[in-house]
């Protein structure tokens, strides 16, 4: 079965190691996710650790297996590092783990190393894996053996320098290494270590780092940082329990982590190595990726616990790119104390896309983040917290995830209505799934003739003989039930209009990690009276905390598995549009249609007659309005409004309304 190696950042011995190794050390600051607080000073972004002076205490080993590189310290405040790109192999393998409901370590930094030390440590790696080929197959080599390196393999140069004699082989290592630590444009970019290998040494803590109060033999420092794809920094005692918790999960093929550091599991749920004695890891208490923490908030007298998400990337003009295809505009949230949204075109940076007069690129695409109606906006989300901010803040802060999304998810998908409805239209696929689980056809005929249906609301008390749009369709209420059972992926019922079909799988993945879904959030139980159909599932999704699950999950699972990245115009799309498959591929959701298909045409528009030039539109062939943000949705008013909902969210938040779960400044 494959799996993906794991070894300690410190204290590195073999599994076969007679016993832990004998480490002088203590942990330093605590972690907490880089957000800009005054007592941000007391908190580190990593894991950060003081070591005694001894080589054999601040060696420093390759967690996973992956590309090294070697970043200098830019000036005399700055500090080297040492960063890790884990590889796709091995990220592959993680992903695969049930239950992980973040993103898999992306890169690993290592931040204060000893430069000579790394140096030493690069060329006993080298000299020791091109000593290992002479009685080893191809396939076994250490893969820097097969980087490339003087217009050949690396093994091939060294073998040349080796014929040579005397120290042409010291020097040919010297001058690769050279070429990865050269502090400008390095040459060699990185080189590919295994998990496990020795790669350098904690270096001096700096002059203005005291150490922690009893730890005053730790004269070396250094932190490890972990960072997912959207380069977040979580918790890495979080990464390092949760790998920990596979690779010794009691059913042997859900293992997809395998630990090659010896630090055995001991009965108490706890290892026999003094680093993860230190870290109080245990494999029965959870560790969580983010800290909450005690803050002041805006517009409140006194702190409460809050879980803040640093802007991050987030807060750098940034769009999307397919192939060569750039999205027109690009956008940020401010890392500053309003945190808004704002939108500008990615050619003319100084064009105001929310003046009267917009940019004529956009051809009359409006983008502008800043509500035109805002009263009416702040008066919805407003509306949305007030009904539901509890339930959000509770699965919000047990899942991990801003609450800002999802209140605009729900004043934009159902305008606050719980239960809300959206019917799909059927393609020959679903019709024919229909045909086969003996449905009437007037039935079918029925749902084909209402759907599309948007901003339904489902009756309450029922009134299962009533046509649920009596002008259009006779389908009733009843027959809708009996299409669901068949085809639930068609069906949004709910506040966060999640289809179906998607609230099943979404509440599955909850299950892979939560034993108890219902107590852990405080929601109806589906499963109470049996394994619920399709239709007992639509009922459900009309209790407003039970929507706000299954929605959160599913935004959730975007950001861990569909590269979200928590950006809000990306998250819409994938929210809106969901992914498609190319040539069984999943296709990237900027991957989009190059106009937009839902804005009706206007008197200046022009349409795009297949075959031909473009013209007025002045006929029924539909708008050819460029889609500024090169993303899939059904039409351009989805990313308009949603980014105008969260700042309106954002300053009702502002205003005093205690959100637990939300974007913050990051730390500079």
């Amino acid at each position: 079965m494959a799996v993906g190696n794991l070894a300690l950042p410190v204290g590195h011995v073999p599994v076969t190691a007679a016993s832990a190794p004998k480490l002088t050390f203590c942990l330093g600051r605590p972690f907490r996710q880089p957000v800009d607080l005054p007592d941000s000073a007391d908190f580190s972004p990593g894991l950060e650790i003081r070591l005694s002076n001894d080589y054999s205490n601040k060696a420093l080993f390759s967690m996973f297996d992956g590309e090294l590189s070697f970043v200098p310290a830019a000036n005399a405040q700055q500090l080297h590092t040492l960063q890790l790109d884990i590889n796709a192999r091995t990220q592959k393998r993680y992903n695969e783990i049930a239950g992980l409901l973040e993103p898999v370590p992306y890169r690993l930094i290592y931040e204060n190393v000893d430069k000579d030390l790394v140096q030493n440590a690069l060329s006993e790696l080298i000299q020791g894996a091109y000593a290992a080929t002479s009685n080893s197959a191809w396939e076994v080599w250490h893969p820097i053996m097969r980087i490339p390196w003087n217009g050949m393999q690396l093994k091939v140069s060294l073998d040349l320098a080796s014929s040579q004699g005397g120290n042409a082989l010291t020097t040919e290592v010297n001058n690769l290494i050279a070429a990865v630590l050269q502090p400008v444009g390095p040459i060699l970019a990185a080189v590919p270590v295994l998990a496990g290998d020795l790669i350098g040494a904690a270096a001096p803590a700096p002059a203005n780092e005291p150490p922690p109060a009893g730890c005053e033999f730790g004269t070396s420092r250094v932190t490890i940082m972990i960072e997912e794809y959207a380069e977040n920094k979580l918790n890495p005692i979080y990464y390092i329990w949760r790998l920990l918790k596979n690779a010794y999960d009691p059913t042997a093929n859900k293992r997809k982590v395998q630990v090659i550091t010896r630090a055995p599991l001991q009965g108490d749920h706890t290892f026999d190595h003094p680093l993860l004695k230190a870290m109080n890891i245990r494999l029965d208490k959870i560790v969580r990726p983010r800290a909450e923490t005690n803050a002041l908030m805006p517009g409140q007298a006194i702190p409460t616990r809050v879980l803040l998400f640093p802007t991050g990337s987030l807060s750098q003009w940034h769009g999307v790119q397919w192939a060569t295809d750039l999205s027109m505009i690009e956008w940020r949230i401010t890392n500053d104390a309003n945190l808004d949204f704002e939108a500008r075109l990615r050619d003319l940076p100084g064009a105001d896309v929310c003046a009267k007069t917009q940019p004529a690129e956009l051809r009359g695409v409006d983008v502008c983040p800043q509500p035109q109606a805002s009263d009416a906006n702040k008066a919805r989300v407003q509306r949305v917290w007030n009904d539901w901010g509890d339930a959000i803040n509770e699965t919000c802060l047990e899942l991990q995830f801003p609450a800002e999304l999802v209140v605009v998810t729900i004043a934009h998908e159902s305008n606050n209505d719980p239960r809300a409805l959206a019917l799909e239209s059927l393609k020959a696929v679903h019709i024919k799934k229909l045909q086969g689980a003996k449905v009437p056809q007037a039935i079918i005929d029925a749902y084909v003739k209402l759907a599309p249906a948007y901003s339904l609301s489902v009756p309450n008390p029922w009134s299962g003989s009533t046509p649920i749009k009596a002008a259009k369709s006779s389908l009733t209420w009843d027959e809708l039930l009996t299409i669901i059972d068949v085809v639930p992926e068609r069906m949004s019922p709910g506040l966060m209009q999640t289809l179906i079909q998607l609230a099943i799988e979404r509440y599955s993945w909850l299950q892979s990690w939560y034993p108890d879904v219902p107590s852990t959030f405080g929601v109806i139980d589906p499963f109470a009276a049996g394994k619920p159909k399709p239709r007992n599932w639509f009922f459900w999704l009309l209790t407003g905390p039970n929507s706000i699950l299954v929605g959160t999950a599913d935004h959730k699972y975007d950001f861990a598995r569909q590269g979200s990245r928590m950006d809000l115009p990306r998250m819409a799309s994938i929210y809106n549009a969901g992914q498609r498959k190319v040539e069984g591929q999943l296709e990237p959701n900027d991957a989009a249609q190059l106009s937009d298909p839902g804005l009706p045409c206007g008197p200046n528009d022009i349409s795009c007659p297949s075959g031909g030039p473009a013209v007025p539109c002045d006929s029924n062939l539909g708008p050819c309005r460029p889609n500024p943000w090169r993303m899939r949705y059904y039409n351009l008013r989805y990313p308009r409004d949603v980014t105008r909902f969260y700042n309106a969210i954002n300053d009702v938040f502002g205003a005093g309304e205690n959100g637990r779960s939300r974007f913050w400044r990051t730390l500079a």
